[in-house]
Formats: C-alpha cells, sequence, structure tokens
C-alpha cells in the first residue's frame, strides 16, 4: 500500500490535530451541557478526517475503497453523536426516552456501517470506481441506491441538528444566541460540502469537501469553547428557570420590544408566547405606559390591575439591563400575582373601617398598658380626644368603684395570654360615670409574643339589664376580633407558606437561614442542608397531567413533614425541588436521614383516583462548617452534589465532598 502527499490530504491532516486538541479541550469540559456527546462527535470527527486524508493520499483504488469503509464509522457515528449533543444542549432530551427511539438511533449508523462494508457483496453503496481526469489522486466512487440511503438518512440527522440549534438560537438572547448562531454556522459548514460533492461539479468531483469543511468548523469550535465560554454555560437553564417561575417574566430590548417571555406571562395576557414576540411592552400592557415613556427609567416598583373574566392584581418589578460599561441592552419585567394578598388586604382595610366607625370604643394598649390607639368612638363617649389619650394608661377613665379585683383578675387573664371579659363602671373626662362591657385580649407577633393587648368596650350604661340584647352585641364583637385576628394570621402564613404544598417558601428560608447558621455558629455545631428534587417529573406532568403532578408535590411535602425531626426545617425550594435544613447536624447523620427518605418515597405507592405513579428522588447535601461558612455556599454546593446525583443515575443521594 503506496500513498502520495497531496493538498487535499494535507489539509485534512492539519484538520485531525485542530480536531484532536477541541476533542481534548471538551473531554476536559464534558460535564457541561452535552458536553460528553459533543466531545465523543469531535473525536469521531478526528477519525473521519484522518482516514478521509489516507484515503485521499492512497495511490490505488483497493486502498481507498478500504479507507472509505473505515471512514463510513468515523461519519456516521460523528452524526450520531452531534445529534444527541444538539438534544441535550436544547434540553430536549426527554425525548431519547421515548420508546426505543434511542437502540434506533443506534441502530442506524450501525446497520449503514454494514451496508459499506459489506458492498463488495452487493454492490448498493458503490458499483465502481474510476480515476479523476483532474489529477491530485482523486479517485471518483460512482454510486448504487444504498448510497442514496447513507445521503438521506444523514441528510434527516442533519436536518434535527439544526432544528435544534435554530430552536435554542430563536428562543435564546445574549451569549447564548451568540452560541447558538455559531453551532449552526459550523454545521452547516460540512453540510454545504457534501452537497458540493453531490453534485458532482466539474473540475472538482471526486472530492468529498465535507471533512475540508470540517476544518472551519474546528476553527469555530475553538473560538467556541476559548472565547465563548462553550460547555461552561449551560444554555438552557434559563428557560427552566423561566417555565419554572410562579411570576410572569418580559425581557424587553432597548426599544421596549418583547424579545423573551415565559410561559406564566403569557398565561397572565392570554395570548401565547409567539404572538408576543416583537409587540411593544406599551401595547401589551397599556397600564405601563406612564412608566415606559420616562427617558430616566430606572429600577422601579408598583401595582397595576388586569382585567380579564375577573380583577386580578399584580405587583410589577421593572428594571433595565445594563453593561457594566452602562449601556442599556433592554428592560426586565416581573409581575407577581398579588390577587389574593389584595384580596386580604382589602378585606383587613373594610374590617379597619368597621373598627373606626364602630359604635363600639376600641382602645390599643402596648405590653404596659399605654394607649397606643384609641377609634373615634373613644373620643365621643368619654371626652377624652385622640392626642389626650395616647400615651396615657387607662387609668384616665378609671372610676373608684370599680372593685381592685376586677382589674386584678383583668391583668391575671392578659399577662397570661387568656381573653378577659368583663363589666367596669368608667368615668369620662367631665366626672360622669359609665358602665363599659369589655373584652380585651392580647396580640401576638409572629414569634409568638405579646406585642399589644386590644380592647373593645361597649357602653352598656342605658341598657345594662339588657342581658339578651348585651350576649348578641358580645358575640359580634368577639367574631370581629376573630376575624381580625384570623385575617392577620392568614396574611403572615401567606408570606411565609408555599400555596400548594404549605411548606414554607423561600422568603421564610431566608430569614430562617440567617437565625440557624448564627446558632450554629455561636454554639460550634454543625449544620446540614438537603437539597432534593423529583426525579424525570416532566415526564410525570406530560404523562398524567399537571394536576397529579400537583398532587405529586403535595405527597412528597407531606412524607418530609411527617419524615423529618420537628427542628428540622423543610421549604419547598421552587419547582419539584425541595430543601431541608438540619440544625445540629453533622454530614453522616444527614446522609443517612437522606437516604432513609429516598427509600421511603421509592417503596411507597402513590395513588390517585385510578393512577399509580411510582417516583423517585435525587438529594444532594453538604454541610457546615465542613464545606463552607455562609448559607449561599453551602446551598450551592448542596446543589451541585444534587446535580451530581442526576449526572450519575438519579435515585440516590451524593454528600458534596464524598
Amino acid at each position: 500500500m503506496t500513498f502520495q502527499i497531496t493538498n487535499i490530504s494535507v489539509i485534512l491532516f492539519v484538520s485531525v490535530v485542530v480536531n484532536l486538541f477541541v476533542g481534548l479541550i471538551s473531554w476536559r469540559k464534558r460535564k457541561g451541557q452535552g458536553g460528553f456527546y459533543f466531545s465523543l462527535g469531535v473525536f469521531a470527527l478526528t477519525f473521519w478526517t484522518f482516514f478521509a486524508g489516507l484515503d485521499y493520499a492512497a495511490t490505488t483504488i483497493p486502498a481507498k475503497v478500504f479507507f472509505a469503509k473505515i471512514e463510513a464509522v468515523g461519519y456516521n457515528f460523528a452524526l450520531l453523536f452531534f445529534l444527541f449533543f444538539a438534544l441535550h444542549y436544547s434540553r430536549y432530551e426527554n425525548h431519547l426516552d421515548i420508546g426505543y427511539l434511542k437502540p434506533l438511533l443506534y441502530f442506524l449508523p450501525l446497520s449503514n456501517i454494514f451496508l459499506v462494508f459489506t458492498n463488495d457483496l452487493h454492490g448498493w453503496v458503490w458499483s465502481g470506481f474510476s480515476w479523476s481526469q483532474y489529477g491530485q489522486n482523486i479517485a471518483i466512487f460512482h454510486h448504487g441506491p444504498g448510497f442514496w440511503w447513507l445521503v438521506g438518512t444523514g441528510y434527516l440527522q442533519m436536518f434535527f441538528i439544526l432544528l435544534t440549534l435554530w430552536s435554542v438560537y430563536r428562543r435564546s438572547v445574549g451569549l447564548v444566541r451568540k452560541q447558538a448562531r455559531l453551532l449552526l454556522g459550523a454545521a452547516l459548514l460540512p453540510f454545504s460540502g457534501e452537497i458540493l460533492y453531490l453534485f458532482q461539479i466539474e473540475g472538482i468531483a471526486g472530492i468529498d469537501w465535507s471533512p475540508l469543511m470540517l476544518t472551519g468548523s474546528s476553527v469555530i469550535f475553538i473560538f467556541a469553547l476559548y472565547g465563548m465560554s462553550f460547555l461552561d454555560i449551560a444554555p438552557i437553564a434559563r428557560d427552566v428557570l423561566l417555565s419554572k417561575l410562579q411570576d410572569g417574566l418580559v425581557v424587553m430590548n432597548a426599544e421596549k420590544e418583547i424579545v423573551e417571555v415565559n410561559q406564566h406571562m403569557a398565561d397572565i395576557l392570554g395570548k401565547r408566547s409567539s404572538e408576543l414576540l416583537g409587540e411593544a411592552l406599551e401595547n401589551v400592557l397599556p397600564n405601563l405606559r406612564q412608566y415606559l415613556v420616562r427617558p430616566d427609567l430606572n429600577d422601579m416598583q408598583g401595582e397595576l390591575t388586569l382585567h380579564s373574566d375577573q380583577k386580578r392584581y399584580f405587583e410589577f418589578f421593572l428594571t433595565p439591563l445594563l453593561r457594566k460599561s452602562g449601556e442599556n441592552l433592554g428592560y426586565l419585567l416581573v409581575l407577581r400575582d398579588i390577587t389574593e394578598r389584595k384580596k386580604t388586604e382589602i378585606s383587613l382595610r373594610q374590617r379597619t373601617a368597621i373598627v373606626e366607625q364602630s359604635p363600639m370604643t376600641v382602645v390599643v394598649t402596648d405590653i404596659d398598658g399605654f394607649i397606643t390607639y384609641v377609634n373615634p368612638q373613644f373620643a365621643k363617649l368619654t371626652g377624652f380626644a385622640e392626642e389626650e389619650a395616647l400615651g396615657q394608661q387607662m387609668s384616665i377613665v378609671r372610676s373608684e368603684f370599680t372593685p381592685l379585683s376586677t382589674y386584678k383578675d383583668m391583668w391575671t387573664a392578659i399577662l397570661a395570654g387568656k381573653v378577659w371579659r368583663g363589666e367596669i363602671l368608667n368615668k369620662k373626662k367631665n366626672g360622669e360615670l359609665y358602665w363599659e362591657w369589655s373584652i380585651i385580649s392580647p396580640v401576638y407577633d409572629e414569634d409568638g409574643e405579646k406585642v399589644s393587648f386590644i380592647a373593645v368596650k361597649e357602653n352598656i350604661t342605658e341598657r345594662k339589664q339588657a342581658q339578651e340584647a348585651l350576649k348578641k352585641a358580645n358575640e359580634r364583637l368577639e367574631t370581629q376580633l376573630v376575624e381580625i385576628k384570623k385575617l392577620q394570621t392568614d396574611l403572615r402564613e401567606q408570606a411565609i407558606r408555599d400555596p400548594l404544598t404549605q411548606l414554607y417558601n423561600r422568603r421564610f428560608l431566608v430569614d430562617v437561614l440567617e437565625r440557624e447558621f448564627a446558632t450554629a455558629e455561636r454554639r460550634k455545631n454543625s449544620l446540614s442542608i438537603i437539597i432534593l428534587d423529583i426525579d424525570y417529573f416532566k415526564a410525570v406532568n406530560d404523562t398524567y397531567g399537571h394536576h397529579i403532578g400537583d398532587e405529586c408535590l403535595v405527597a412528597i411535602a407531606d412524607l418530609l413533614r411527617d419524615s423529618f425531626r420537628d427542628a428540622d426545617i423543610v421549604c419547598r425550594f421552587g419547582g419539584e425541588e425541595f430543601l431541608v435544613v438540619l440544625p445540629d447536624s453533622a454530614p453522616e447523620f444527614a446522609q443517612q436521614r437522606a437516604e432513609d427518605f429516598r427509600k421511603l418515597v421509592e417503596e411507597t405507592h402513590f395513588s390517585f383516583g385510578e393512577n399509580e405513579v411510582a417516583l423517585t428522588i435525587s438529594l444532594g447535601i453538604a454541610s457546615y462548617p465542613a464545606y463552607g461558612t455562609v448559607a449561599d455556599e453551602i446551598i450551592q454546593k448542596a446543589d451541585q452534589a444534587l446535580y451530581d446525583a442526576k449526572n450519575q443515575g438519579r435515585n440516590r443521594v451524593v454528600l458534596y465532598g464524598s
């Protein structure tokens, strides 16, 4: 077997070196989004171009046919691995789990390679061979029907590669969009070379330009790896975040035209996402026009009302997106549905108005008995103006006719956290006596500490004997107190609870982490954080529907509540992710608790009506002070451990650093 070095073979061997260099770099970054398949694809390209170089250097037809067969291994698996990469890069990898699709995709290159290697028996791929009249040691392969099968399956894979990369380009902005554009260009180069080969253009007939074009693709890959942090950035992480956000989100360019919108925002506006792209925001949300026209638009927050089937209230956050240089790239708008909170606030204001306009006297004192609030009825009844009463004790209306034992019983009751009810004979500013029926109750803050007392009093001077009427008034007053306290409790709970699972939310987590880390540092104790995620949760939603997915989240939340200690803090971290804070817990203890819970979920049969759902979870653990000194660092490392658990096959527990 003899060889002759030609210009084409030299270019191909240079491409081998470049591709090998790219492959080695990408292998080091194979843990990135689709990085493993990308590096395999580059190595397959290297294999292809190496034997293509030998093909164009070989001086005999049998040698060229031999190397062409080996090339088939490279380009068939290169297409397959790049297709897998494109699906992972665009976050469509779940499609590979549909039926027998992945085994069929592996079968395709294997069957094509078998067809090529058995060509001597059937001649379906190449029916004959001849030398090119233009020299350069080029042989022309005459194609049989099997060759067009190879071309068709190759183009079909290339079409899906381009389609998935195009989808990333269309829905992305900034660096991710530039990466997708580079990958599209790199993929089109060998594709165009294949077209030149198929048309057998006179003067270049017999030359397969695809491996030659790969040199240009390799240069693009190098630029992407070094110049744009390719494989270091998860391109679709942003899309996953947007889809999981419970808030509506819009990204605008500098002209305030919509370039990105998440599904929740589209649902709020009652339109498809595609209908909103390119629209001016002021046309979509006219309520914001007064803010958008400002030339000095800075961070802004406010409320707006939308009317569809029913009136809905939203809190909006509008902020410019600036480069470090100060150049304005666009704007970010977040809409948070506060309808329930607003309704509660409106109801509370209505209740407050009832108190202000009530014919009953309402007095609020601090824990020491000094008056902090009186309603207008107090001034009307006692003759003391509001400014005269504030800062005074209730003794300003005390008469000498009420027994001291009554006051003693009252203070004993309310200091013990009880509601006191009783009759008191008080004295107005002008000295006139009047009877009051009083209900005095302690008021607690969110930590359960008494912060004040509220007294609701009724003037019963003229109807003291009307016991039946007094009973009804008492019931009405008590109901008002209970409703006010319930509304206060509801507001407090809504602020710190996840509405679906009733677990604590991220807002509560931020507050409690600061307290728990301070306690752990002060007591020199360990503290562990577990982040867990329901495996293949999207498949559950797609298979059974989102209502079953929600029931799965509630079921996991109930198991978490029942499985961990009272001292542990269980939160819904977002989407299908949960976070557990384990105070005074070493890494080994947290790992055992996590493994016990993983087995419990795996062994539990979840039934929702006629649906039986099998669930597994992946868990990541990090501990203070072993793996960090601040909460954000521990959460980040627990999240990395969760990511490792996912990559290692899911349904497992990974302790960071183990």
